[in-house]
């Protein structure tokens, strides 16, 4: 067991101030809620404890959770609710947040139980994407040596595949200076294992990571996988 202090990420303060995320802040007093947000239907509310995404304590009290990866008792009764948001995707193993606005549809992946603390399993979402390798990620960070610009970025390795705004207008900041990130640039093309995605960031900065590109619907992991 570990032992979580009271604690908000960055993620879940972007999350309760997006009107079209359903969470929200109990303005009963103090806590969180999780929100039902469906056409035709009245709110209903599901109060919350922990951060789904970081296991972060979003009470007012220390508290430990069960860090093991399992599926808690209380996450499976609440997928089963038709009313509450949170589903089960059986096909990628894991728990979801899912919501509608409108004609736009939406979900969060959950990495953390909201009302017990429970970190939940791994899942297979990770075998959807080859691994990068060594000598691609190593090749591509030569190349962006000193670029700290998109200017710079797009100076080293030509136009992206795509710009765009992952967040849809809503306001998300990230890093320990808590920047607003302003758009995404992604690189599908530059080598047959990784893909690159750059971030810009209000000053006009930039962080960029690899991952994998996508190879197909998730499968079991047999032994020594």
């Amino acid at each position: 067991m570990e032992t979580f202090p009271p604690h908000l990420c960055w993620h879940h303060r972007e999350w309760t101030s997006d009107p079209e995320i359903p969470l929200r802040r109990n303005p009963n007093g103090a806590g969180y809620m999780l929100v039902r947000l469906a056409p035709n239907q009245e709110p209903l509310e599901f109060p919350v404890q922990f951060c789904h995404f970081c296991g972060g304590n979003l009470g007012e009290k220390t508290s430990e959770v069960d860090q093991k990866g399992v599926v808690c008792a209380c996450i499976r009764a609440h997928a089963e609710d038709p009313s509450c948001p949170v589903k089960e995707d059986v096909e990628l193993q894991e728990f979801n947040i899912r919501y509608q606005v409108g004609k736009r549809t939406g979900s969060l992946r959950m990495y953390f139980c909201p009302w017990c603390g429970t970190r939940l399993p791994e899942g297979l979402r990770h075998t959807l994407f080859n691994v990068p390798s060594e000598e691609d990620v190593r090749s591509l960070r030569g190349r962006l040596e000193g670029a700290t610009t998109v200017e710079q970025v797009i100076r080293a390795l030509g136009d992206p595949d795509r710009v765009w705004d992952p967040f849809h207008g809503g306001e998300v900041r990230s890093g320990p200076e808590n920047k607003r990130i302003l758009r995404q640039l992604d690189f599908n093309r530059l080598s047959p294992t990784a893909r690159l995605i750059v971030h810009e960031y209000e000053d006009h900065t930039v962080t960029w990571y690899f991952s994998g590109h996508y190879i197909g619907k998730p499968r079991e992991l047999g032994p020594g996988s």
